[in-house]
């Protein structure tokens, strides 16, 4: 299976894993010297446009070498009814979704050679909610919020067959989002990152994560001239924004992690 566009940086292995009886599918890249004392980040990806879509998106095919490089395995997988993931798409809900993080970290852990207290989360749009919300369960040290989204507590229960996105149409249902409470606990570092032109974010979530990640004194930034889709789109000003995110996001586990 190949995962990743640069993988003469890593090395590939498939990983499975199981949750409410359904096989789920992943990946793991390897720094090359993975035998050695090294870190973790858990990739966690946003909502597919299709149930088919391949594994990574086209900034996690472009940065996880690079970061394997930099001596950081990187676990990228499929939620249910997604990619080779067993399960039904509409049958997800975010807590389901949230239950499949924590599996995904706990598989992680267990990569031999890793530094359990050393794992970072860098999660998409729909994931930001999850990643927050895991970071109650699970040991997180560095946070990378990528354009994320967050919902209502009365949500997270909904399955995505519509029930999902009836709860989120109403005013303001978003308000007393538990992934803001998560985030405002989060004793890590953390790195916010909207773009100029998000058409897919409220305006009014974005705001929230900003003032929580900036009263803890870590770092807002937003991608100049790029949409919410920098993953999935070519254009000029989206490849410039994933660089941008990418060259942030080194850095940032580099110094946290």
């Amino acid at each position: 299976m190949v995962m990743f566009s640069l993988i003469k940086t890593c090395q590939i292995e498939p990983l499975t894993f199981e949750v409410a009886g359904l096989k789920l599918v992943g990946g793991i890249a390897k720094p090359k010297k993975y035998r050695d004392k090294h870190k973790g980040i858990l990739y966690i990806p946003g909502a597919p446009r299709t149930a088919s879509e391949k594994l990574t998106s086209k900034y996690a095919d472009e940065t996880i070498p690079k970061l394997c490089k930099l001596g950081f395995s990187v676990f990228v997988f499929k939620f249910p009814g997604t990619g080779d993931s067993e399960g039904r798409l509409e049958l997800n809900s975010l807590s389901l979704r949230l239950k499949v993080a924590a599996a995904a970290y706990d598989k992680l852990i267990m990569q031999d050679q890793l530094m359990k207290d050393h794992i970072g989360v860098n999660a998409t749009s729909i994931a930001g909610h999850i990643a927050c919300r895991l970071t109650e369960l699970r040991p997180v040290k560095g946070l990378v919020l990528d354009a994320p989204a967050a919902y209502g507590k009365e949500a997270e229960d909904k399955l995505w067959n519509g029930e999902f996105t009836e709860a989120i149409r109403k005013p303001d249902s978003w308000s007393n989002s538990p992934a803001f409470t998560a985030l405002e606990k989060f004793t890590g570092h953390t790195l916010l990152v909207y773009s100029e032109h998000d058409e897919v974010i409220p305006l009014p979530i974005q705001n929230e994560y900003k003032r929580i990640v900036t009263t803890k004194k870590d770092e807002v930034v937003l991608l100049q001239e790029a949409g919410h889709q920098i993953h999935l789109d070519n254009s000029k000003g989206n490849k410039n924004a994933r660089k941008v995110l990418a060259d942030k996001s080194e850095s940032f586990f580099v110094r946290y992690l």
